[in-house]
């Protein structure tokens, strides 16, 4: 468990992989600010707390008490949603180019080929779990 809230801000922070000036743009708060509250000078309001919540998925009880998990489990909609707020934090342009691409190609398929880059994708996801698990074999 964290000790306080600036701590668990600063977990946050960290977790999340983005800088406290971005933190501070995403959530219309002053950089300033978000330093104060990460060393404990200031703490933030019921409604920044709110905002916190919602923008980056963090479980309230978490952030308030430190108990329980950190992120609040998404489902699959959820979890894209997601990445692309989290592409959107890293400002790399050909890239979220190239995924707001795909993904639009992707919403404008038929079902049939839509389950056929599922299952293309799947099996993908299945090949990099088993290589994960396998034993090292050097």
């Amino acid at each position: 468990m964290t000790e306080n809230l600036s701590d668990r801000i600063n977990t946050l922070i960290q977790s999340l992989g983005i800088r406290k000036t971005t933190f501070a743009e995403k959530l219309n708060v002053s950089q300033a600010f978000v330093t104060q509250i990460t060393k404990g000078v200031s703490q933030p309001s019921d409604r920044t707390i709110s905002d916190i919540c919602r923008l980056f998925n963090v479980s309230e009880v978490w952030l308030r008490e430190g108990e329980g998990e950190m992120f609040i489990q998404l489902n699959e909609d959820e979890q894209l949603a997601e990445v692309l707020t989290r592409v959107e934090f890293e400002k790399d342009a050909p890239f979220v180019d190239m995924m707001t691409a795909a993904l639009k190609s992707y919403y404008k398929l038929d079902d049939n080929k839509k389950a056929a880059v599922n299952e293309l994708i799947d099996g993908m996801l299945a090949e990099i779990s088993a290589q994960k698990t396998a034993p090292n074999q050097d």
